[in-house]
């Protein structure tokens, strides 16, 4: 994932599965590097799904935001399709084991039958059978420390962006009503105080929350609605609420009008 520049080695400590490549996709395109660029497409292309259980943040924003990016600057069909696989396996593994509207912060992959009729049966079974294998063994482990009682709202906006942004490209409302909609209905149900919103440090402990509960969090990071919310609204809101050929977006989410845009004499 990482590399290790000194000892000419690198470390799998995210996603297991060469993030760096894929982070790189769009930067060696816009970088006219032609022939580093398609080698790392093939590469990228090759690469079959991780089993190991991985960071499903991680894997969001490197993996497939890389492929998202690559498709997006060079129109590319196979990088969508490499984009879809890794969303399914998302959806299939991490959100479909998550207990809350939320990811699992830590997972393995699963394969999604969606994208079997591309592979041989029992190659599909198979990998199947080993993600089934690693994500029983994972969870005895991941729940007894509790891992899964605990997430953070800060990769929402990411995950409601790349998601809703596929459903924009391949015309599936699934993946944008998979993550933003079922977030957004748990935040108003869960979080929503008389004024602001609260964090809670227990996602199991729901069922007689109330107001004074001591599983609630004290803070509202400024985040939440510079980032969280804006980004479910946009998600939501006709293409029209906000022109992406006249603002771009800062990390906290902030749109800054186009320089071209503005009037010199005003």
């Amino acid at each position: 994932d990482d590399l290790k520049p000194v000892s000419l080695s690198g470390d799998s400590i995210w996603v297991h599965s060469a993030a760096t490549l894929y982070d790189s996709l769009d930067s060696l395109y816009l970088a006219g590097l032609k022939e580093e660029y398609d080698e790392a497409v093939e590469l990228a292309l090759s690469l079959p799904l991780p089993l190991h259980p991985l960071k499903t943040f991680e894997c969001s924003i490197r993996v497939l935001g890389g492929l998202l990016g690559a498709c997006s600057v060079s129109g590319d069909a196979r990088l969508l399709g490499a984009s879809m696989r890794i969303a399914d396996a998302l959806l299939d593994g991490p959100f479909r084991s998550s207990r809350t509207a939320l990811p699992r912060s830590y997972d393995a992959l699963a394969p999604s039958w969606r994208h079997a009729s591309s592979w041989k049966f029992w190659e599909w079974g198979g990998m199947m059978l080993v993600h089934r294998t690693y994500a029983w063994v994972y969870r005895i482990g991941r729940d007894w420390m509790g891992e899964h009682r605990a997430n953070s709202l800060a990769g929402v906006g990411t995950f409601a962006l790349e998601f809703a942004y596929l459903s924009k490209l391949t015309g599936d409302p699934r993946y944008k009503d998979a993550m933003a909609w079922s977030v957004f209905q748990s935040i108003e149900k869960y979080c929503k105080m008389d004024v602001g919103y609260s964090g809670l440090k227990d996602v199991d402990s729901l069922e007689f929350l109330d107001n004074r509960d001591s599983n609630r969090v004290n803070s509202m990071p400024s985040f939440l609605i510079a980032e969280t919310l804006k980004y479910l609204l946009l998600t939501f809101a006709p293409d029209s609420h906000v022109s992406l050929h006249d603002f771009v977006f800062t990390t906290e989410a902030h749109p800054l009008r186009q320089l071209y845009t503005l009037n010199p004499s005003g």
